[in-house]
């Protein structure tokens, strides 16, 4: 059995923790994305001590509660949470609850803690609020690059020299834009140099560089072989005329 004195020395143990637990919680709120581990960890070792405690003392609630609260903490430590004003919320609310059990130690196991430690599990088996910035930041940029999803450039010339530099022009223009799928039709181009080869492939470099990707469209059945010779079609998807 548990003497007085050790459950004494136990509360004011406690109280020492939990004497700066609301101001460190509304700083760890307003750093926000810029979590500072240090504080954070402060948080996590006053509820881990008041458990550890609560263990050897036989004091269930107290246990159960400070274990849920470092549950959220790890969590908001490992990055894994935003200490959003909600989520803080709750955590000041349950380091309340459990300053009220550790003022009525003797009672302790007999108070209702089911309140919080339901609060406390839901913010841990929800989704976390940074995976769900990080995919919506995702399903923007892909929603963006939808925007620009098929860009089709017609080629009115030969891919030759002596058209090089309209050709290189119209091309970087179309580039500007960031497309991700750039489709080049080349149903009125009759003629292909070494230059227009040089274009195709500067094109598809700077593509994937961009992450995009580079198709090639209505090409000469000519064409369509002089390109899969260089094997081209290894890297750039082609198709010819029907």
């Amino acid at each position: 059995m548990i003497d007085d004195e050790s459950l004494q020395m136990y509360v004011e143990e406690s109280r020492e923790h939990l004497e700066d637990i609301e101001n460190d919680l509304l700083a760890i709120e307003e750093a926000g994305e810029n979590i500072d581990e240090e504080l954070v960890n402060k948080v996590f070792r006053a509820a881990h001590s008041i458990k550890g405690g609560a263990g050897f003392l036989g004091l269930t609630q107290i246990k159960e509660l400070a274990h849920k609260i470092e549950n959220v903490l790890d969590m908001i430590r490992n990055r894994q949470l935003l200490p959003t004003p909600d989520i803080v919320s709750v955590l000041l609310s349950s380091f309340d609850r459990l300053s009220e059990l550790i003022e009525n130690i003797s009672e302790s196991n007999e108070m209702d803690i089911a309140e919080h430690v339901d609060a406390l599990v839901k913010i841990t088996t929800a989704k976390p609020p940074l995976e769900e910035k990080n995919k919506e930041m995702e399903e923007r940029k892909t929603e963006g690059r939808k925007s620009v999803d098929e860009t089709v450039l017609s080629v009115e010339q030969d891919l030759i020299s002596t058209n090089a530099d309209d050709l290189k022009q119209k091309l970087q223009a179309t580039l500007v834009n960031n497309p991700s799928l750039l489709i080049l039709d080349l149903s009125k181009v009759e003629h292909v140099d070494s230059i227009g080869i040089g274009l195709i492939i500067a094109t598809f470099n700077t593509l994937k560089r961009q992450d995009g990707t580079l198709k090639l469209i209505n090409l000469n059945s000519n064409l369509l072989n002089l390109l899969k010779t260089m094997r081209l079609d290894r890297h750039i998807e082609m198709e010819g005329t029907i």
